[in-house]
C-alpha cells in the first residue's frame, strides 16, 4: 500500500461559451463536482478559475480569467489543474 501526499492545492478551471450553458447553469454544476471530487479525495483547492460565457476558440492565455490562471501556474502557486 501506499499513500498520495500533495504538496500543494490544486487549481481548478472551469468553462461555459453559450448562452444556453449559461441559462442552464452548467459552470455551477461543474464547480460543485471539482468541489465534492476534492473533499471527497481530501484535496485542498487553491483556487476556482472560472470563464463564463468565453469561447473555447480563444487561446486560454487570451481569456480574461485564464490569462490570471497562466500566471498564477508560472508563479508556482499550484502544480496540479483540475478541468472539466
Amino acid at each position: 500500500m501506499f499513500e498520495i501526499t500533495q504538496t500543494q492545492p490544486v487549481a481548478i478551471y472551469v468553462r461555459v461559451s453559450t448562452d444556453d450553458q449559461q441559462e442552464r447553469k452548467t459552470i455551477e454544476s461543474q464547480i460543485e463536482f471539482a468541489e465534492k471530487y476534492c473533499e471527497l479525495h481530501e484535496i485542498a483547492i487553491y483556487k476556482i478559475y472560472k470563464d463564463d460565457g468565453i469561447t473555447g476558440t480563444l487561446p486560454l492565455h487570451e481569456r480574461p480569467v485564464g490569462s490570471e490562471l497562466v500566471r498564477d501556474a508560472q508563479n508556482k502557486c499550484f502544480d496540479t489543474l483540475a478541468c472539466r
